[in-house]
This record gives C-alpha cells, sequence and structure tokens, in this order.
C-alpha cells in the first residue's frame, strides 16, 4: 500500500491519492481517509493508524514509528513557514500481516520545534 497526503497551512487538504497492490496485478486505486501527520519530533514508538477505502471497503492499517532522522541534522530554518522533514521506518501490521516500510512527514517548523535551541 501506499498513500500520499499534504495539507494546505490552514489544515485543509491540498492533494491526496492511496493505492494498494497485489503481486502481478496492477496497483488499485484507494481514497486516503486518515493518515497520521507529524506532531513532534519522536524519534520512535509513535503509534498510528492509516485508514484507505478500497473497492473492498475501508481498511485499517497500523502502524508504529521504528526510527526518525530529521532535517534538523543539518540545521532547522526557524523562519516562519519553514518545514521540518522526517524521514522514517515503520512497522505495519494490516489484516494479520506484518512488515517494515517508509514513513515521511513534514510539518510547519513553529508547530514542532518551539524552546528547542
Amino acid at each position: 500500500f501506499g498513500v500520499k497526503r499534504f495539507p494546505k497551512p490552514d489544515g485543509t487538504i491540498l492533494a491526496s491519492e492511496g493505492w494498494t497492490a497485489e503481486p502481478g496485478r496492477p496497483l488499485i486505486g484507494a481514497k486516503v481517509i486518515d493518515s497520521p501527520w507529524m506532531t513532534s519530533l519522536a524519534h520512535k514508538g509513535e503509534t498510528f493508524t492509516i485508514a484507505i477505502a478500497t473497492p473492498n471497503g475501508e481498511e485499517l492499517i497500523d502502524g508504529t514509528l521504528l526510527a526518525t532522522s530529521y532535517t534538523m541534522a543539518l540545521g532547522v530554518n526557524r523562519a516562519p513557514g519553514s518545514w521540518v522533514i522526517g524521514h522514517g521506518m515503520a512497522l505495519y501490521a494490516w489484516d494479520g500481516e506484518e512488515a517494515c516500510g517508509l514513513i515521511e512527514r513534514s510539518a510547519p517548523v513553529e508547530t514542532l520545534v518551539a524552546g528547542i535551541e
């Protein structure tokens, strides 16, 4: 599976798409109902659920953040409107199966680094 969802500054959705895959078959489109926004600089342990709607109905995919690195390692631009980007690995559980996969999220710097020097 895969999901992409991008927010606008006002919190509404700019763009969103999802898909599922089966070996040897074409991708199947899915509507993203919910996916986790980055709300902290937690490096691991955060749990979340992704909800998608497929032709088979609503699917829930549980995730646990295993590790994350941030653009902060290169220095965070603290100017209003700048974004922190987090690249990580997560353990996903869906319909009795588990697998590790990528997770990439970003958030406005104002919501994440207040008080961090």
